[in-house]
């Protein structure tokens, strides 16, 4: 996955907006390291693009974007209404999406 991929999936640049240094952090953070902690790249090469984990860069990035959403509140003001804290609950089901995809098993014993 590239990194321009994972800010489509963000839709990074919308309110609340994700900065180049946020995106450049949840790469990072979700990135595979070699033994020195440092990412590695698809190349080998400390300039190439780095291998992450695309699910859980998206998951980390919506919850980011619900944090700086969650202070938005609705109101209503000449006659208009608007209902800001659909965009937190936008954020949340997009984070929900990204989240834990899988099955438990319990083993008898």
């Amino acid at each position: 996955m590239t990194v321009e991929r994972l800010k489509r999936a963000l839709d990074w640049q919308s309110v609340p907006a994700l900065s180049e240094d946020d995106i450049a952090d949840l790469v990072w953070m979700t990135s595979e390291k070699d033994e020195d902690g440092d990412p590695i790249t698809v190349d080998g090469d400390i300039d190439g693009a780095p291998i992450f984990n695309f699910r859980a860069a998206c998951y980390e990035g919506w919850g980011r974007k619900a944090a700086k959403a969650a202070a938005m509140y609705d109101f209503q003001a000449d006659d208009a209404r608007y209902t800001r804290s659909q965009i937190y609950a936008h954020c949340i089901a997009q984070h929900k999406r990204y989240g834990f995809v899988g099955s438990l098993s319990t083993t008898e014993g």
